[in-house]
Order: structure tokens, then sequence, then C-alpha cells
């Protein structure tokens, strides 16, 4: 299958697509990237493996400090809660002598929020990206490939399923 790169080469014009098998300066890219020395590390793959692994390793010691910290509280392993509430409208049609009308019924949500929970699940989304993040810049191609044509798909993802951590709980689905 032939891929195709959008970079900036004497083949293209203003970056269009260039066929990487054709691309001299994409292959020097990846050469670059694979073995030429990088700041503190061997090449910018070993910096992108070894400084995810730290971040990994940081976002697990924050997960286990707050389970730690939590589960030694008076609280317990719960923690404190929160009690949210939902608001349904009611609708009321119109008669003769007043207009139609949208009364808020506001009910409280059956399901309290744990507040531990939010950073439980922030840390380990994190963790669990910078570990694929890790594996997928030290011992495969794919995130250089990524890279050079300046795409971030797995923080994409991790962004999309992290957010859910930050919303208040004011919702049903909690």
């Amino acid at each position: 299958m032939t891929q195709y790169y959008a970079v900036p080469s004497t083949e293209s014009i203003d970056g269009a697509l260039v066929r990487s098998s054709s691309s001299p300066s994409l292959k020097k890219e990846e050469y670059a990237f694979d073995n030429e020395p990088f700041s503190c590390c061997a090449s910018k793959k070993w910096f992108f493996t070894y400084f995810n692994g730290v971040a990994a390793l940081f976002h697990l010691s924050l997960l286990l400090a707050t389970v730690f910290v939590t589960c030694s509280s008076d609280a317990g392993c719960k923690g404190p809660a929160v009690h949210t509430y939902y608001t349904d409208l009611l609708y009321k049609e119109a008669t003769q002598t007043s207009g139609m009308d949208l009364v808020p019924i506001y009910e409280k949500n059956p399901n309290p929020l744990y507040l531990v929970s939010l950073p439980i699940a922030f840390f380990s989304l994190s963790f669990l990206a910078h570990c694929i993040i890790m594996y997928l810049a030290g011992w495969t191609n794919v995130y250089r490939d990524w890279l050079l044509t300046c795409q971030q798909p797995i923080r994409w993802i991790e962004y999309s399923a992290r957010k859910h951590t930050s919303l208040s709980g004011s919702n049903r689905c909690l």
C-alpha cells in the first residue's frame, strides 16, 4: 500500500501530497528522527520514548498518591460526595387565560458524584496515554510517521476521553 505524506519538498507544490518512496526529504527526516542525537538522548525517537515514560511514571505516582491519601482519610476510599440535580421542563399548553408555559422541575440525581473519582480517572487516562505513546515512539514507526506529518491522534483520543473527567456531573449520565 502506497502512503502519502503532506510534507514540503522539491517534489511538491506548497506541501502537496508526496509519494513517500520518492521523497528524499522525508527519508532524511525519518533517518534524523531515528538516528541523529537530540538534546540529552541518542535520537528524537528515544527522546520521545524516555520523556513519555517519565510522564507516565509521574501520572502513576499522582494516581497512587490520590488513592492512598483518599483511602487513609476519615471519609474512606469513596471520599467526599456531591449530590447533583438535573432539570426537566414540563410543558403546559396554552389556555384561554394564559399562554403556554415551561415549568422547571428539579430532581435529585440518585447517584452522588464522588469527587475523588475525577482525579483518579484523569491520572489513569494520562498514564495509559503516555504508555501507549512510549510504546509507539520506541518500538514502532507509527508515532514517527504521525509527527512527521504533524498529527497526534493518540493525544486527540486522550483529550476527548479526559474531558469528561472535568465535567461537574450535573447530567443524568453520572
